[in-house]
């Protein structure tokens, strides 16, 4: 699975996903759960691509 670090300072988001480490700024929970289904529907589809 995914892991969620959440730090105090500016309310930064540190996602793993597949090992890499993606780094957002959000203002809300919402607005980060809105980045990662993008980041997870964008991740398919690279690993879509990539297996063909």
């Amino acid at each position: 699975g995914d892991i969620y670090f959440v730090t105090r300072i500016n309310a930064l988001y540190h996602i793993s996903v597949y090992g890499t480490i993606i780094i957002i700024t959000a203002k809300s929970s919402q607005e980060v759960s809105n980045e990662v289904l993008k980041l997870r529907c964008l991740l398919a589809q690279v690993l879509i691509k990539s297996s063909v």
